[in-house]
């Protein structure tokens, strides 16, 4: 790889997931991806800062000296950074995990007050360092994190002051359907939904709310550049118990919908 439109092919087929997906990251079509990629262009230092955003070693883009992604080793600072950069890949900015002077994984905690500056930060070392940060028995192998629960759109489910427990997850692909996750997006913020995975097929996915009462909270559907991170929920603490009598009213209300659909049919038969 000699030059560093041979350099660019590479990063795109091997590491970014082909060379379409590169040219949506650089915010090019195809054809002006090709400028480069023959050599008739040089990328200039628009895309370059687009690229230094996936933890390509601009280095090894210019000079092909070192290796193509950046390695970090910050455990001098009680911070672990993790590079991942696959097809589908939710974050690609450095993962920031606390680990304890034994070399334990904590668990940070976002409290919504602090979610509004974990959009901007949640790569941010010194930013994730701030929060706090707590040990659960039985809560390891893995990485996490925990969410206080904004609002009540995950109501009965989830309540307000809530606390998420969740495992981050590697690969949109991996996302099971309808169930809870935290998701750190570019457009919506931070926020906590049941999803509907339609990766493969349409690009897309569908996160829904718990909460039903009205249209006050319609479906959102994000695309895979939206998002930053992903966080599956593995379980909540709550400052309150459910009353049974949520889940029955909504178990009836649900009942009571069917059996009017039901009627519906019947009359239009007859």
């Amino acid at each position: 790889m000699n030059s560093i439109g041979d350099r660019l092919r590479y990063l795109g087929k091997e590491k970014l997931g082909g060379l379409t997906k590169l040219a949506d990251i650089l915010e090019m079509k195809p054809p002006s991806l090709q400028q480069y990629l023959n050599g008739r262009s040089k990328p200039g230092a628009d895309v370059v800062t687009k690229l230094s955003k996936y933890d390509v070693n601009l280095h090894w883009l210019l000079t092909g000296e070192g290796d193509p992604l950046l390695h970090r080793d910050l455990k001098s600072k009680n911070i672990i950074v993790a590079d991942r950069i696959e097809p589908y890949q939710v974050n690609r900015s450095p993962m920031v995990v606390t680990v304890d002077q034994s070399g334990k994984d904590n668990i940070v905690m976002v409290p919504v007050k602090a979610q509004a500056g974990y959009l901007r930060g949640f790569g941010d070392t010194d930013f994730i360092q701030k929060l706090p940060s707590y040990r659960i028995p039985g809560v390891n192998n893995g990485t996490f994190r925990m969410f206080e629960v904004r609002g009540d759109s995950m109501h009965p489910t989830l309540k307000p002051s809530d606390i998420v427990v969740c495992e981050w997850v590697s690969d949109l692909k991996l996302i099971r359907d309808d169930r809870i996750y935290v998701i750190v997006s570019r457009d919506e913020g931070v926020i906590v939904k049941r999803l509907i995975n339609r990766i493969l097929s349409d690009e897309k996915l569908i996160c829904n709310s718990d909460n039903r009462e009205g249209d006050l909270y319609p479906p959102i559907i994000l695309n895979p550049d939206q998002i930053h991170e992903i966080w599956y929920v593995r379980m909540y603490i709550s400052h309150q118990l459910t009353s049974p009598s949520d889940w029955w009213s909504r178990l009836i209300d649900i009942e009571s919908q069917v059996t009017l659909l039901k009627e519906e049919v019947k009359k239009q038969k007859k």
